[in-house]
């Protein structure tokens, strides 16, 4: 029998004060309900076309709440293939359209975080 593998220290993060640092932009990091995919969901009308999928689609009504979203994706390619992350993920992500996203998915105050950088 091996013998098990030293631990390494878990990675942490710290604020530290700036001072004299002017600020040039906002960020905003926002965690997916589920899975990443109830972003596509949430954007559906624009994603039309993309990676396979139908043209006219609509936001589910649960978008939020559903699960297997990867599966609701399949269900709507007008091609007939699967819903593959690797392969479809990086053509949905560039048609998401956060303004129609943002009404369904509202972070909640311990979900997202905002700083100044």
């Amino acid at each position: 029998m091996r013998p098990a593998a030293p631990r390494r220290p878990l990675p942490f993060i710290t604020r530290v004060p700036v001072d004299n640092y002017k600020s040039i932009a906002q960020t905003a990091g926002v965690l997916s309900n589920r899975e990443f995919e109830a972003w596509f969901l949430a954007s559906a009308p624009a994603l039309g076309v993309r990676a396979g999928l139908a043209e006219q689609l609509e936001v589910p009504a649960n978008s939020e709440a559903l699960r297997d979203c990867k599966g609701w994706l399949t269900h709507h390619r007008r091609d007939g293939v699967r819903y593959r992350p690797r392969a479809d993920q990086a053509a949905l992500t560039d048609g998401i359209d956060l303004d129609l996203a943002r009404p369904t998915h509202r972070p909640s105050k311990s979900s997202a975080a905002t700083s100044r950088i």
